[in-house]
């Protein structure tokens, strides 16, 4: 047994961020922090009153990206962000309870949107520019509320805005992509369905369930049932009070997302807002058509 791993079936001793850990047990299972070969730096970083796990990519202006869930980490990002990198500094984060950000410390949307400005701070960028995907669009969109400039631009990508959930949850049970599943397999499958068009290349598919993976882990669970949401769910008031240009982004066939009321959302917000969509894509752009991806994202970001 290596010195990084302790015997199966007991509590790792270290912190779950302390220098030098490479993962942790959780279950008798182990799950190894995320080695991505893209990334030259990692590991943990203060961020207030927690350390989270950071991963830095690229060279360039930086660009802070929010994953979604709220209960997934950052780790379906790989490779497909990759593509941003020759010219942006890209700023993976596990946000508090997520993965390699275990703590014991409380958890909650209010204080992922102060984590976020924490994590800035410690990485010594007074603004930057941001993307956020899914449920991250909305913390996203409550720290530049709270934290006025420091969010140069902001992109809310696969973030349903100007609905409530009851009616996402309506249009996704509708999709034909949607389907009854019973076993836990049949419940992959159609989470698959529901993200993808077609199963992703094969380092996107093998990220995406390193994330699932954990996703259904026990730890997972603890983080679920802990997590505390928003007293209110950004809105698009509340983007009507941003400063920042935003740009909504989302695939065409995304059942998560209406592009109907992403256009009317930019039509009130106009001319603040813009709206990318990208045809024959469902909820991770980044993976399904990464060159139309990267054209939207690029193209916002260097005012073109």
């Amino acid at each position: 047994m290596s010195a990084d791993r302790p015997t199966p079936g007991t509590p790792d001793p270290r912190p779950p961020t302390s220098s030098g850990n490479k993962g942790f047990f959780d279950g008798g299972r182990f799950f190894w922090a995320c080695e991505y070969a893209g990334v030259k730096q990692r590991g943990p970083r203060a961020a207030g009153e927690v350390s989270l796990w950071v991963e830095i990519e690229g060279e360039g202006d930086p660009l802070l990206l929010v994953h979604g869930g709220p209960d997934l980490d950052h780790r379906y990002f790989h490779p497909g962000m990759s593509i941003l990198a020759a010219r942006r500094r890209l700023i993976y984060v596990d946000l508090r309870g997520r993965f390699m950000s275990r703590t014991k410390q409380p958890l909650g949307f209010d204080q992922d949107v102060r984590d976020l400005a924490a994590v800035m701070t410690t990485l010594g960028l007074e603004s930057a520019d941001v993307f956020a995907h899914s449920h991250g669009g909305f913390l996203a969109a409550a720290f530049a509320k709270a934290y006025p400039g420091r969010v140069k631009k902001l992109i809310l990508c696969a973030t349903p805005w100007g609905e409530t959930q009851e009616e996402v949850d309506l249009r996704v049970l509708q999709s034909p992509a949607a389907a009854r599943a019973g076993t836990l397999e049949e419940r992959r499958r159609v989470r698959e369905s529901l993200y993808f068009f077609g199963l992703p290349d094969k380092e996107s598919k093998r990220y995406y369930d390193k994330v699932i993976e954990w996703h259904e882990s026990a730890v997972a669970d603890e983080f679920r049932r802990t997590y505390q949401p928003p007293a209110a769910v950004p809105g698009i008031e509340d983007l009507k009070g941003l400063k920042c240009p935003l740009m909504f982004l989302a695939g065409r066939d995304d059942p998560h997302t209406s592009t109907v009321k992403l256009y009317e959302a930019s039509r009130e917000l106009d001319p603040q807002a813009k709206v990318a969509v990208i045809e024959r894509c469902r909820h991770m752009p980044w993976v399904e058509r990464p060159e139309h991806f990267k054209k939207a994202v690029e193209g916002f970001l260097s005012g073109t």
